[in-house]
């Protein structure tokens, strides 16, 4: 038997909202902070200082954020791909969700509390085994990570459009954060240890809570109408001529259970489970992910690594030379996007435009912002290309629109995609379809920047 409702009920203070802004913050914090903490790991942990004051750098030092892009970036698509096609519990209920959710945030809070500890004490003695032990933090933080993205964006699937924006908003507050922690930072100008542990501590004190609130939201009405909702729907679809109740039952243990109720919604009648017709998922969903995978691939493409390149043609620009030294990259490049992209992703809660069939126009267009990025002041010490962007408030307002145009996007294309499926017992296969498609633009889009890079250089 399965029960079901006619009745919606509330999503009380936009409790289930905040939840999933909350896991959104949580996926991207761990790698943030560590990208944000790059000069604590370079400067502090693989140089080493002698007695006389002397410093010695070490072999690690020189390809550090190299070593961390390649084994962040492959474990965290490879695994974002897999999770799709391989079981844990049954894959698509909440049981093997709340497998994957809880199991990554428990591994990432204990290699984050790992990196606090490395942090705390000396390891000036063993410098190559900390930088071993930091490669291997960032592959298990990465592998996790991309089970953990891949099993939010299943699971909100479920729930009405803009709660996968909310994931997609939470990741964006996520940049933002980031980037004010960074200019807070510049301006205290504390030790690079003592700010790296506060990147850290950070990390866990969200994780925690993603933690936490996912046990809220499983006791949550609105989230369990939606849940009981979707497996009545895929009863009605494989036959299950079960009892059908007009009422939920509010004891949130009975209530719970009955999720698990519709045996015919969940195997084929022999005790097996079915796996889900990945290529009919496909077929319909494959227009969002194209869509999914441009806006990231774009975006990467430039951002970071053009824009924090981008040197000021005023050196004056914030009122005298030694300040825009000190904030223009960390305001202008990274602030501004972030910003940007955050209010681009709450923007669909308000406006949605095009529609599904036409929003492949403006996400094929942002390609624009690609020889734009390359046109400004990059590298101008270094660059074989002119300088035809000769103003600081011009490439200002391109990463305003570059950042809004990226959130705002991305939010409708990962909104799109769970919906592209007329049979929606398999949204969730949607949505993790998406969510792969998202890593796989910023791999792809972050190793084609560095083309770019040397191409303006030649």
């Amino acid at each position: 038997m399965l029960i079901c409702t006619n009745t919606e009920p509330k999503d009380r203070f936009h409790i289930v909202y905040i939840i999933l802004i909350i896991h959104g913050i949580a996926i991207l914090m761990p790698w943030n902070m560590f990208i944000n903490a790059t000069e604590y790991f370079t400067d502090h942990k693989l140089t080493l200082q002698l007695k006389n004051g002397t410093q010695i750098e070490s072999k690690y030092k020189e390809y550090f954020l190299s070593n961390v892009g390649i084994a962040a970036q492959i474990p965290n698509v490879l695994f974002n791909v897999l999770n799709i096609f391989f079981h844990l519990g049954e894959t698509h209920s909440t049981e093997g969700y709340t497998h994957r959710v809880l199991g990554s945030i428990i591994i990432e809070l204990i290699f984050m509390i790992l990196t606090v500890i490395l942090a705390i004490i000396d390891t000036s003695e063993w410098i190559t085994l900390f930088f071993y032990l930091t490669m291997l933090t960032v592959i298990i933080l990465n592998i996790v990570n991309g089970i953990y993205q891949n099993s939010v964006y299943g699971f909100s699937s479920r729930l009405p459009m803009k709660y996968t924006n909310a994931i997609v908003t939470g990741s964006n507050v996520c940049g933002t954060f980031t980037a004010l922690m960074n200019i807070i930072t510049i301006w205290l100008s504390p030790n690079k240890r003592i700010a790296a542990i506060y990147f850290f501590a950070s990390s866990i004190l969200i994780l925690f809570f993603a933690f936490v609130t996912f046990f809220m939201l499983k006791k949550n009405h609105y989230y369990r109408y939606h849940w009981n909702q979707s497996l009545y729907n895929k009863s009605l679809t494989n036959g299950d001529t079960g009892k059908i109740s007009t009422s939920i039952d509010t004891d949130p243990i009975k209530s719970e259970d009955l999720i698990f109720t519709s045996s015919s919604s969940l195997n084929d009648g022999k005790g097996q489970s079915k796996r889900p017709p990945y290529l009919y998922v496909f077929k319909f969903v494959w227009k969002q992910c194209l869509n999914v995978f441009l806006v990231f691939f774009i975006t990467l493409s430039t951002f970071p690594v053009i824009q924090s390149g981008i040197k000021p043609i005023d050196p004056e620009f914030f009122g005298s030379i030694e300040k825009t030294q000190t904030y223009y990259i960390a305001v202008c490049c990274f602030l501004i996007f972030n910003a940007c992209a955050m209010f681009g992703s709450i923007a669909p809660n308000f406006i949605i435009f095009p529609g599904p069939e036409k929003l492949w126009i403006p996400v094929i267009s942002r390609f624009l912002f690609i020889p734009f990025f390359m046109l400004c002041n990059y590298v101008p010490d270094r660059r074989q290309w002119p300088v035809w962007i000769q103003s600081d408030f011009l490439y200002v307002f391109g990463g305003i629109l570059m950042g809004f145009s990226s959130g705002y996007y991305s939010s409708l294309s990962m909104m799109y995609a769970p919906k592209s499926v007329p049979n929606q017992k398999y949204a969730g296969v949607a949505a993790m379809m998406a969510a792969a498609s998202l890593v796989s633009g910023i791999f792809f889009g972050i190793n084609f920047s560095y083309f770019l890079a040397w191409l303006i250089r030649q």
